[in-house]
């Protein structure tokens, strides 16, 4: 039975190769196979066959001059001639060696041999092994051209000149898919593809060392939008500008600025949020506060509410300051999933004016605890609100009134 599977097969494959396609080629010691498992497999071959345009081989055919123990590759090929290679056709770029059957292919890049005389390079066709029976499944691509490194024989000079035309391959195939796309899109990942795009060339307009490319304002997106992915490559840009920055701590600097930029950019369009919420005994300037050690009080105890304010909006005021504006509210409710509300506190809104742009914020507040709550547990929520952004945050902590 094994010794007619192995006909049948080798037919299969032969019928294959003469059709236009080259399989990688492997010791003819198959594995042995089940009835279904060599039907499953013609069946995949037939189908590889018919798209190439030939005529699938019919069972148990041995090549006219070969008898079964010369069906070797070698004597495969002097019976019909070399095959011939389908440009892009299998997984990888190049075709494996027969002394490494085993070899896992990749889509993206050429396999690497086991040993440096199998490394694949170029274009062809290579698939994946099955205990030395090649897989039929395949994807048809096309082929990508990968700049294979240093050749033997290249100066570095030459080699520098390989990957510039290799780059300016790679920045011509990106502009052109930017030409394609509009900021426009029907969706939200329609619109990130979009600004995705014109990222990437950016980077690569970096690689080529063009920064007057790479700072180029996106077209179609916000000011805002605009002046953060400016900042970011600026960033990139100023940290390894040292023919004008010559000192690493001036580079640093440098592109510590156009990274504050680039969050000020940013920050109109993230949440507003609450962070470091704690009820105190006393508090001194942002993150100098001294918490109660724990949140138990009695009915009427006096206490400053502490929070940390990100993200929030400043603007210029007629007198050239930047102005804060946030509206607070306090809401003690009973600490249960559907608790009631005992009491809420309305808070006046806060303007705050200053000569620069606020990174760090904080607000304060001093109240007390209701005299009427009953004894228990209870939620208290600040809820805060931007008046310049319309912006919304919440958060709470647990307190007992003992």
């Amino acid at each position: 039975m094994v010794r007619r599977i192995r006909i049948s097969l080798l037919a299969a494959i032969v019928c294959l190769a003469t059709s236009g396609c080259q399989l990688t080629r492997g010791s003819l010691d198959v594995t042995p196979l089940t009835d279904d498992l060599a039907n499953h497999l013609k069946t995949h071959v037939d189908a590889v066959v018919r798209r190439a345009g030939g005529t699938p081989a019919e069972p148990d055919v041995v090549p006219t001059g070969a008898t079964e123990p010369e069906m070797t590759a070698q004597a495969i090929e002097a019976v019909y001639g070399p095959p011939t290679i389908i440009p892009g056709a299998g997984y990888s770029q190049g075709t494996s060696s027969a002394s490494s059957p085993n070899a896992a292919l990749n889509s993206a890049t050429p396999w690497q041999g086991d040993t440096p005389e199998e490394e694949i390079r170029g274009g062809g066709l290579a698939l994946p092994m099955v205990g030395n029976v090649p897989d039929m499944a395949r994807r048809l691509l096309p082929p990508i051209p990968l700049w294979p490194g240093k050749q033997d024989g290249q100066t570095d000079a030459q080699a520098r000149a390989a990957a510039k035309s290799a780059l300016k391959t790679l920045i011509d195939a990106a502009q052109a898919e930017v030409d394609r796309l509009t900021p426009e899109g029907r969706t939200d990942a329609d619109r990130q593809l979009y600004i995705r795009q014109h990222v990437y060339l950016r980077l690569a307009s970096m690689l080529d060392e063009r920064p007057q490319d790479a700072l180029a304002p996106i077209p179609g997106l916000s000011d805002v939008e605009k002046e953060f992915w400016q900042n970011v490559f600026w960033a990139a840009i100023s940290y390894f500008d040292n023919e004008s920055m010559p000192e690493p701590a001036e580079r640093a600097t440098q592109t510590i600025a156009r990274l504050d930029d680039a969050i000020r950019n940013l920050q109109p369009l993230a949440q507003l949020s609450l962070e470091h919420l704690a009820l105190c005994r006393h508090i001194s300037n942002f993150g100098v506060y001294e918490p109660f050690e724990k949140n138990e009080f009695n009915p009427g105890q006096k206490g400053l509410l502490y929070v940390e304010v990100k993200n929030f909006t400043s603007r210029p005021s007629q007198l050239g300051r930047q102005r804060t504006l946030l509206k607070s509210t306090i809401t003690i409710q009973q600490d249960s999933p559907d608790g009631k509300i005992m009491k809420q506190i309305h808070v006046a809104p806060t303007e705050d004016l200053c000569r620069s742009l606020r990174r760090d914020y904080f607000q304060s507040y001093a109240f007390a605890i209701p005299r009427t709550l009953p004894l228990g547990r209870y939620t208290l929520t600040l809820t805060v609100t931007d008046l310049l952004s319309q912006k919304t945050a919440s958060e709470s902590l647990q307190l007992t009134v003992r």
